[in-house]
């Protein structure tokens, strides 16, 4: 039998791929059901803002956490979801 494989072409990189979830995330609205940015292109746009608001993110973290301490001392011990 003759296969064809589907290939996608990166907006961002222009490189084309095959066109799977190893190299598109996953997007249901999308004709093809897949991402028209790869994977790469991706974590590295990701890695990139991570970067630049390194500092705001980490607040937040950090506000979360302490938030989520002052919870589960005023509730006596577990919130919900954690493991008994």
């Amino acid at each position: 039998m003759n296969e064809t494989t589907v290939t996608r072409k990166c907006s961002k990189c222009h490189e084309t791929k095959e066109l799977s979830s190893e190299n598109f995330y996953r997007r249901h609205s999308d004709k093809k059901g897949f991402s028209k940015v790869c994977k790469l292109c991706n974590k590295k746009k990701d890695a990139e803002r991570y970067q630049k608001k390194k500092d705001k993110i980490l607040t937040q973290k950090k506000r979360y956490y302490r938030r989520q301490k002052e919870r589960q001392n005023e509730k006596g011990g577990l919130l919900e979801g954690d493991k008994k």
